[in-house]
């Protein structure tokens, strides 16, 4: 838990592990050893803030695991903020509504991901810096339903989670759709070979160091 609060690569890992502290198995044991041969290999990360003119965009990336726990079908949430090209926050969450449909599971991650971005909006107002919002996911039917009022079919959707339409309608953030492959938030929510934990890392400027 203390390395993954700057480690974007474990996250998801320690996440799933913390949840099981209480009562561990063999298979967490198994996991755990899994992730210290990982940190055996890469020791270090280093994360890169560009020099540049300050920019007016936070990426919101978001993604979602739909019913990845196999007790209680709960889906895994995860969400990057980025602005400048920097990594400034992340997070694994397992969702508290059991959604039944991959597009809920997504949308209940796009809302999230959009309260913690306009959080870090309001603070970087603090600091005189006006940004507008992108949340970019891999999803077409969460960015077709923000473009539009109401529920429509899915009457089963907690009206919390027409927070979102709101703040498009008015103009608070934007929502588009990103290929899966570019979506970074996808490390966060399941297991990955090394290869593409790499590829995600890079393209929120993380870099694994080997160490000496």
């Amino acid at each position: 838990n203390y390395l993954a609060v700057d480690r974007p690569d474990i996250r998801y890992a320690a996440s799933t592990m913390g949840s099981q502290a209480s009562s561990p198995k063999d298979a967490d044991m198994v996991r755990l050893k899994r992730v210290g041969r990982f940190l055996i290999g890469r020791p270090i990360t280093w994360t890169h803030y560009r020099w540049e003119v300050r920019s007016d965009q936070i990426m919101a990336y978001t993604d979602s695991d739909w019913a990845a726990n196999r007790e209680d079908r709960r889906s895994v949430s995860g969400g990057m903020l980025v602005h400048n090209g920097g990594l400034l926050r992340f997070w694994s969450r397992r969702q508290k509504a059991v959604s039944l449909s991959s597009w809920e599971s997504e949308l209940y991650a796009a809302v999230s991901t959009g309260v913690e971005a306009i959080g870090l909006q309001s603070g970087l107002r603090d600091f005189g810096n006006n940004t507008r919002v992108t949340i970019a996911c891999d999803n077409q039917g969460v960015v077709d339903h923000t473009a539009r009022q109401g529920l429509g079919l899915a009457k089963h959707v907690h009206t919390r989670h027409l927070w979102l339409q709101a703040a498009r309608d008015e103009g608070r953030l934007d929502v588009v759709k990103i290929p899966t492959e570019r979506n970074p938030a996808d490390l966060l929510t399941k297991p990955l070979p090394l290869n593409r934990i790499q590829e995600l890392c890079r393209l929120v400027g993380v870099e694994h160091d080997h160490g000496t």
